[in-house]
């Protein structure tokens, strides 16, 4: 008997995701058969949001050389570009493609869409039938013992399963950027801002992190005349990344871990600063002639971004130890917040997350480079603290601070938010996702996204039952996980997430779950 499954979202989660699944279906010919529903509202499948068309000026934080949309294919995206560059050379002349660059965001984005289409030709020839839908979902509904995703062109799909693996979801929107005087809730895709905007005008970035680098890098590049200034309200700026390569851990590492969680159930912050500090002894007794770098815990926000920037990038020219034991973090991470203590979760994200990101979501020194020149010119600005927007019906948009107690107020043709996906689902600009939370069909998860259970990936409902054939697996469940934007920990996830589908409903014989009080959709 065949089972479908529909999949909301076809980007890089929905590709590792189908990779993954028929692997376990190639693994147990036997199983039962199935129909996989793709919906995708962006125009093509595989690079989602994330890596959608837009400005070359977006380049990737990670290098060629490391990153890959598979889980057993490491460095999948370096081979791809060698195999094939009459696909994007003509597109890219600029990039050389070699395992320490840095290569464009919508460049990563041809590559999954590329691998999107191998994927889908790949289980036609494993009989599992990939049917992809352009459209927005906007709604799951359980009906009886099935699940209907309705689109916002009508159509209703009836499936046994469904996978939320929406990715990157933007804030509600606010204005048309392509009205003067707007307040902006996302700046991408970047290339279009760049045409919305007048160039003369003054803009401010909310954020500060690499969505904010991503619009200010475009902006300049594309000839934008006016002042942007960039408001953080930690006042941290993300580090440059260093030239060390990867490097295996002896104590931030699953071995490690099982041991230490076998005499303790929980982790406190304390345990974990003493594991990162044994890992970056222990690199350096592997790289004796590798160069320390005193790093003050908790460091204090930078005086000067400039002279933050100009450190940053003269350190980024020599490996960086503290960087490649944070980035071997990857592959545990989820595993550390999930064993992390309540109390140092809340303490954690109150007081040092801000800290966290700007050290672990670094840049490439070109970027660096690119915002340091831009603050010598004198045309982007920095301010920390915290800021507010206000803007009244067909005024100008004005952002205010509390400076040494008097108030500071700026006006601005545009004001653009550049924070990344709201914590609160509720604040997102996803249809799906406000209609199920107002619903209680799925519960908001108390550091973002929502909630599920980690080990099945299965969605709980406000009541704290569990959905038998609804999941959820990447960015809407950062809360459950903290850290779900990196690609290997995108792959990782959606390779969990299809066992469990498959163990769960195409071989696995259990005994199904009391039913759940969940909507019923209209017949």
């Amino acid at each position: 008997m065949e089972k479908v499954i529909t999949v909301v979202g076809g980007g890089a989660t929905a590709l590792s995701f189908l990779d993954s699944f028929i692997t376990e279906k190639t693994n147990n010919p036997e199983s039962q058969s199935a129909t996989i529903y793709v919906i995708e509202k962006q125009d093509y499948f595989g690079p989602g949001v994330a890596y959608n068309e837009d400005s070359a000026s977006n380049i990737l934080n990670t290098k060629a050389g490391y990153i890959s949309a598979f889980a057993n294919k490491p460095g999948d995206f370096f081979d791809w570009l060698h195999s094939n560059p009459d696909l994007w050379e003509d597109r890219f002349p600029g990039y050389s493609a070699t395992e320490d660059s840095y290569a464009p965001r919508p460049l990563f984005g041809m590559y999954l869409q590329h691998s999107f289409a191998k994927v889908v030709k790949n289980a036609t020839q494993k009989n599992i039938k990939v049917v992809q839908i352009n459209a927005e979902a906007v709604d799951v509904s359980k009906v009886g013992k099935s699940y209907v995703t309705k689109t916002s062109c009508s159509l209703n799909i009836t499936s046994d399963l469904v996978l939320m693996a929406c990715g990157t979801i933007p804030n509600s929107k606010i204005e048309s950027p392509a009205t003067l005087g707007s307040v902006v809730s996302n700046p991408y895709p970047v290339c279009k801002l760049t045409k919305y905007v007048k160039k003369e005008q003054p803009i401010a970035i909310i954020g500060a992190r690499l969505s904010a680098i991503d619009a200010v890098v475009a902006l300049v590049e594309e000839g934008h005349e006016g002042e942007i200034h960039v408001y953080s309200r930690s006042g941290f700026f993300p580090s440059i990344r260093g030239t060390q390569g990867r490097f295996a851990t002896k104590y931030l590492n699953n071995e490690y871990l099982d041991t230490f969680l076998a005499e303790n159930p929980v982790i406190s912050l304390d345990d974990i600063i003493t594991m990162v500090s044994k890992d970056l002894e222990y690199y350096f007794e592997c790289n004796p002639d590798h160069e320390r770098e005193e790093i003050s815990l908790p460091p204090k926000a930078p005086n000067s971004i400039e002279e933050f920037i100009e450190h940053e990038l003269a350190m980024a020219k020599k490996p960086r130890g503290w960087q490649a034991v944070l980035y071997s973090t990857n592959a545990i991470i989820e595993r550390l917040w999930l064993a992390l203590k309540q109390e140092d979760k809340e303490k954690f994200l109150a007081e040092y997350f801000a800290t966290f990101m700007s050290y672990r979501v670094s840049i490439p020194s070109e970027n660096g480079e690119r915002i340091l020149n831009y603050i010598k010119s004198g045309q982007v600005k920095f301010f920390s603290g915290d800021s507010r927007v206000s803007k009244e019906y067909g005024s100008m948009p004005i952002v205010a601070q509390n400076v040494d107690g008097e108030e500071i107020q700026r006006e601005y043709g545009y004001v653009v938010y550049a924070t990344g996906s709201p914590k609160d689902p509720m604040k997102s600009d996803s249809k799906l996702i406000r209609n199920l939370v107002s619903r209680g069909d799925v519960q908001p998860q108390q550091f973002g996204g929502i909630e599920i259970d980690t080990d099945t990936y299965q969605v709980t409902t406000s009541t704290g039952a569990i959905h038998e054939g609804l999941y959820a697996s990447g960015e809407l469940t950062v809360g459950n996980f903290f850290f779900t934007s990196a690609m290997d920990i995108i792959v990782r996830h959606a390779m969990k997430s299809a066992k469990s589908i498959f163990e769960q409903n195409f071989i696995a014989s259990h005994e199904p779950s009391e039913e759940l009080p969940v909507s019923q959709a209209n017949g």
